[in-house]
């Protein structure tokens, strides 16, 4: 069961997979070769992506010397929750979430962590922090993944096992 008050730490993983280039987060080893009997870095990729736990993420291959840039999410109230439907396209609704959802955001790099200091209903001090931070940064597609991610874990619940799905039309090459 998901606990709905325990913060959730996720990473990118790509929201595109068949993009040209990568949308993940470039700690991750995308030349990966498993040995043998090892999960391939598809089925890897596939796995966190269905659950975003933190041992499906340290299962993850990296590039030596990296570390992955971590998203600090929250659950939604109910309210935040009216607030992200009340989006008008996937994009809107997917920064509406990451807006009330992503709180803290630690680079891999070891650069400056950006934390979140407004309150959850100043929403136009929200977007100035998303302007300022998470956009230029990681870019709408970062925005989009990790909103979904916030998004998803409102609508299963605190009942759910595995939460995450992959949108309606995507999937991971196996």
């Amino acid at each position: 069961m998901i606990n709905p008050s325990k913060i959730l730490n996720v990473c990118l993983i790509g929201s595109h997979p068949l993009a040209g280039a990568p949308t993940c987060d470039d700690a991750i080893d995308l030349d990966y070769v498993p040995a043998q009997g090892e999960a391939s870095l598809a089925k890897l990729l596939s796995d966190y992506e269905r659950s975003r736990t933190e041992e499906d993420m340290a299962k993850l291959p990296l590039v030596p010397g990296k570390s992955l840039t971590i998203f600090e999410t929250w659950s939604l109230t109910a309210q935040q929750f009216r607030y992200v439907q009340q989006g008008r396209t996937d994009t809107d609704v997917y920064t509406r979430a990451f807006l009330c959802g992503c709180h803290k955001i630690t680079p891999g790099d070891g650069g400056k962590e950006h934390t979140m200091k407004i309150p959850s209903d100043a929403i136009a001090a929200r977007l100035e922090w998303v302007d300022d931070v998470a956009f230029p940064l990681y870019g709408q597609d970062a925005i989009d993944e990790i909103g979904r991610v916030i998004l998803e874990r409102a609508k299963v619940g605190p009942r759910a096992k595995l939460p995450f799905s992959l949108p309606p039309g995507l999937m991971l090459p196996r």
